[in-house]
């Protein structure tokens, strides 16, 4: 796994995940409260290639980069299948 410009991901970086192009690494002088993009640790985009997300902060940063993602391309509409799985809970 390679981040869009400077190789390798590094479990132990920190990445700006851009929709359509990838991870970014944020260097050394970057803050993350002020990137754009869906701010994610290289350990968690490792375990989420591998599908072992047993790590609770991990998981945690997967899913939510996986909403923002889903929100991009369903321009913020509920996704049905959700909807519909809650609606025959009740």
């Amino acid at each position: 796994m390679t981040d869009s410009q400077a190789g390798n991901i590094q479990a132990d970086r920190c990445y700006r995940y851009e929709i359509e192009q990838g991870a970014v690494y944020l260097g050394a002088g970057s803050d993350p409260q002020r990137e754009n993009g869906i701010i994610i640790s290289g350990g968690a985009l490792i375990a989420l290639r591998q599908g072992e997300l047993v790590d609770t902060r991990h998981l945690q940063e997967a899913k939510r980069m996986m909403r923002r993602i889903l929100a991009h391309y369903l321009d913020d509409k509920p996704l049905q299948t959700a909807q519909a799985s809650f609606h025959q809970v009740l």
